[in-house]
C-alpha cells in the first residue's frame, strides 16, 4: 500500500515539474532502449534518442502550465533530454570499453562529441515539431471557443 502512495506522489510531482520530468523521462527511456538494442539508423543511439525525446516532450507538454510558452518548452525538453541521453550513451560505451581494456579516458571524449551533435539535431527538431503541434492545437481550440461564444451571444 505504501508503494501505491509513493508512485502516486511521484506522478503528481512529475506533473507539477513537467520540464524536469520530461527531460529525465527522455534520458531514462532512451538509455534503457540503448542498453537493450545499441544500434541506430545513421548513428548508434539515434533511434533511441528519438523515442525518448518524443515520449518525454509529449509528457512535458501535456502537463504544461498556462503561462509556459509551448514551443520553447518543447525545444528545452527535447534538447535537454537528448543531450543527457547522449552523455549517458557515451559513459555507457566508455565503461564497457574500459572493462574490456580497449580505451582509456580519451576514448570518452571521442564518443561524447558525436553523441552530443546527434542529440542537438534530434532533440531540437523533435522539440520544435511537437511544440509547434501543441501550439497549433491550442490556437485551434481558442478559435473554436470564440466561434461558439459568438453563436451563443447571437441567440440571446
Amino acid at each position: 500500500m505504501i508503494q501505491i502512495a509513493f508512485i502516486s506522489n511521484l506522478y503528481q510531482t512529475a506533473k507539477e515539474r513537467n520540464l524536469i520530468a520530461g527531460v529525465i523521462m527522455s534520458d531514462v527511456i532512451a538509455f534503457i532502449c540503448f542498453v537493450i538494442a545499441p544500434f541506430g539508423i545513421i548513428y548508434p543511439g539515434d533511434l533511441q534518442m528519438l523515442i525518448g525525446s518524443v515520449i518525454g516532450t509529449r509528457f512535458a507538454l501535456k502537463y504544461r502550465k498556462k503561462n509556459e510558452y509551448v514551443i520553447l518548452l518543447g525545444i528545452s525538453v527535447g534538447l535537454g533530454g537528448t543531450i543527457l541521453a547522449g552523455i549517458s550513451f557515451s559513459l555507457f560505451i566508455w565503461i564497457i570499453a574500459v572493462m574490456q581494456q580497449v580505451g582509456g579516458f580519451s576514448y570518452l571524449f571521442l564518443t561524447i562529441f558525436p553523441n552530443i551533435i546527434v542529440a542537438v539535431i534530434i532533440g531540437g527538431s523533435i522539440g520544435l515539431l511537437i511544440g509547434f503541434y501543441y501550439f497549433k492545437k491550442k490556437e485551434t481550440l481558442k478559435s473554436e471557443l470564440l466561434i461558439d461564444e459568438e453563436f451563443y451571444e447571437s441567440l440571446k
